[in-house]
């Protein structure tokens, strides 16, 4: 955020969804519910995703023939909406979407964390669904104390 450190500007713009806790926040339907919405408006969005779990060493373009075990369960799952890149680099996967022309808005799938692509928006999903999400959210515990990714 500094400038310290290289980060890449894609020439596409770039809506991230994130999140500042681990795990159950929202963050995979609220990529859904961006590419519904960017639709609507007459965008062709593609999302971007690390792919949890994902066996993949280089960029994908999920397809029908693609498992869980080498994209991961979630891109499986969005794929049906719009196309999607899993790259453990995102930046590398970044420049895969942009050299092959697959959209005009990217949504970042849990990226909020990642610094080294540049983001248009950052929206941050927060879990306050149950009284203990809430009480976690106010603790703000910070891994491996709490559920917090930081600060």
């Amino acid at each position: 955020d500094k400038g310290v450190l290289p980060s890449y500007r894609p020439r596409l713009p770039v809506v991230c969804g994130g999140n500042l806790s681990a795990g159950g926040n929202g963050k995979t339907p609220l990529c859904g519910l961006l590419v519904q919405i960017l639709q609507r408006r007459g965008f062709r969005p593609v999302i971007l995703s690390r792919g949890y779990g994902a066996r993949i060493v280089q960029p994908t373009l999920v397809s029908e023939q693609s498992t869980s075990a080498e994209v991961g369960d979630e891109p499986l799952i969005l794929a049906k909406s719009c196309p999607v890149v899993v790259d453990p680099d995102r930046v590398r996967g970044m420049k895969f979407i942009e050299d092959r022309l697959l959209g005009d808005v990217v949504v970042m799938d849990d990226g909020f964390q990642h610094r080294r692509l540049r983001r248009t928006v950052d929206i941050v999903s927060v879990n306050v669904s149950t009284a203990a999400a809430v009480r976690d959210f106010l603790e703000a515990k910070v891994l491996p104390a709490g559920r917090f990714r930081e600060r």
